[in-house]
């Protein structure tokens, strides 16, 4: 199988692209300038969206795709903390809204570096809690604005950052790793 070109990006992208999944046959991108886009793959064309509302620039956007809406991390200044807030793209009515921010005080390098659904309505996140890279789990419910912190099942915090997470099945288990190289010296199970 060959590689096929869609379309060229109808922009110039800053510093870097992020992409949703694919449904449907389209799929959605952000730039680091906060150009937002859609692609429909069959004809090859681009839609420029709302720009999302979100503060400055960030380091991992993570699109996610889920039940009508595109999620990312956001919100950031070009100095640390970085991507403090989850905010959603509602498709059908083209608004954006976002999460509070993660409240933790551990220190000004809080931030969000990926995350992951157990349900509509729970988003499980790593998030770095100091300038060693240092991650921690934590639980975002959208309907609620709630963030809940816990701790890591080996009581050791890996210097690492977290860019990917996943969930098991049964919904006990968020699993981190760094760059999708390797699984992290830590993971958080839910009792």
């Amino acid at each position: 199988m060959a590689w096929t070109a869609v379309a060229d990006v109808p922009f110039v992208p800053v510093s870097a692209l992020y992409f949703s999944q694919i449904v449907d046959g389209e799929f959605y991108m952000i730039d680091r300038g906060f150009n937002f886009y859609r692609c429909n793959i069959g004809t090859g064309t681009w839609t420029q969206l709302a720009n999302p509302p979100f503060i400055g620039t960030n380091h991992s956007r993570q699109l996610t795709y889920r039940n009508g809406r595109v999620y990312c991390i956001d919100e950031g200044g070009g100095a640390e903390p970085l991507g403090r807030r989850i905010s959603w793209y509602t498709i059908a009515t083209g608004v954006w809204a976002s999460s509070s921010q993660v409240p933790f005080a551990v220190s000004r390098f809080r931030s969000i570096k990926s995350f992951c659904f157990a349900d509509d309505d729970t988003i499980w996140a790593w998030a770095k809690r100091d300038a060693q890279l240092r991650m921690k789990c934590v639980r975002y419910v959208i309907s609620t604005d709630t963030w809940t912190e816990f701790a890591n099942d080996t009581g050791v915090l890996a210097s690492n950052q977290a860019r990917s997470a996943a969930i098991n099945a049964a919904g006990t288990i968020v699993y981190g790793s760094a760059m999708g190289a390797f699984v992290l010296s830590y993971i958080w199970r839910r009792c």
